[in-house]
């Protein structure tokens, strides 16, 4: 072999030979550093789409909540064309859940493990599995006569009539407990002896007498006008159900009447751990003064507007979750239930995802 030749060898050689030892070490940790970062930002990723889905499902929830109860709190103590301070409604009705509706149309409550103060809400018994309410939390009961029923057609001529109104689509007085006839001064409460109709005619028996002989205003003939009366108790209950970490599940709850283990309360929202409520008095000086929804005592014309601070909660934990975050509530300060806190309103201390929700609803059927 020539000198030549054996140089062309060599350089073949080495053109083929493979990676050392130090070039593979170097590879495997660039190629860890890189596949590290992609797992990294993966993970980022997926924790914030979960996230993301957690808060998109807290809201919604909080909205579906909030909206319920403005409804209702809208339109606590109506009772048709006679709202306002000198109107009564008059109970004729043995089963009725108020034996004064102007103290009942709207009221707070705190619940404790035996009770609720000030009291439970009048012929209300608490359930004690699916629904149990929540002790150290809030709630509250509104009353009104769900506008727009049915107007009157013909005058009645004893107290004793039954009640002639014209029918209307998808209003359906026959599956109602307890209905509520007013006209522009007076309005009575009592429980349908009987609902028929016969074309476009709805009969309405009545099944006491009324307070007086309800007859057609030739000015304004719609004025009189029977309507279901609505009677609902929101407040925060367990769901009996738990998280894959045992953690038990709260809702928000509404009860509606007839307060009965046939009629069982609502689940409205879940994840739902504290509610919290004050409610906006009018004082003497035209300034409103905000109380804690079981501690007034003045009559309910006088409040004017409610606020409410709702605490959502994810159903499953949250890695890196605050469980000891504080929350502002209504005016209210909410943190954990550990012992050492102190906090007179709380929440169960665990690694779930919290928000806070507050809204301010006003009593539009109050007079002031």
């Amino acid at each position: 072999m020539t000198k030549m030749q054996s140089h062309a060898a060599n350089v073949g050689y080495r053109r083929y030979k493979g990676f050392s030892l130090i070039e593979l070490m170097i590879a495997v940790v660039l190629g860890a550093i890189i596949i590290g970062g992609i797992a990294s930002i993966f993970l980022g990723v997926a924790k914030s789409a979960k996230l993301n889905e957690a808060v998109a499902h807290l809201q919604n929830n909080a909205r579906v909540a909030l909206d319920a109860m403005a409804r209702d709190v809208r339109a606590a103590g109506f009772i048709g064309c006679a709202t306002g301070d000198d109107a009564t409604l008059n109970i004729n009705a043995a089963n009725a859940p108020t034996t004064n509706f102007s103290d009942t149309a709207i009221t707070g409550y705190r619940v404790g493990s035996n009770t609720w103060l000030p009291s439970l809400p009048f012929g209300y018994t608490p359930p004690t599995t699916v629904g149990r309410p929540v002790e150290g939390t809030h709630a509250f009961s509104v009353q009104y006569a769900e506008f727009p029923g049915l107007p009157m057609v013909s005058s009645m001529s004893s107290v004793l009539d039954n009640v002639s109104l014209e029918a209307v689509d998808d209003i359906d007085l026959a599956t109602r407990e307890l209905v509520v006839i007013s006209d522009c001064s007076t309005a009575d409460l009592f429980a349908p002896g009987f609902v028929s109709v016969n074309r476009s005619i709805v009969t309405v028996g009545t099944s006491s007498p009324m307070s007086k002989l309800y007859t057609l205003d030739t000015e304004f003939p719609d004025s009189t006008r029977v309507m279901s009366f609505v009677s609902s108790i929101y407040y925060i209950g367990d769901t009996q159900r738990t998280n894959s970490d045992g953690d038990r599940v709260s809702s928000l709850f509404v009860q509606h009447y007839p307060y009965e283990t046939s009629n069982p309360p609502i689940e409205l929202s879940e994840g739902v751990d504290q509610m919290i409520l004050e409610f906006g008095v009018k004082i003497s000086n035209d300034t409103v003064l905000f109380v804690e929804a079981n501690e007034y005592d003045v009559p309910d014309s006088d409040i004017v507007t409610l606020r409410v601070g709702l605490l959502l909660s994810s159903v499953e934990r949250f890695e890196d979750a605050d469980a000891s975050r504080v929350y502002s509530l209504a005016g209210q300060s909410v943190g954990p239930d550990s012992p050492s806190a102190g906090n007179a309103f709380t929440y169960v201390s665990n690694d779930r995802f919290r928000m806070p929700f507050n809204a301010t609803f006003n009593v539009r059927n109050n007079s002031n």
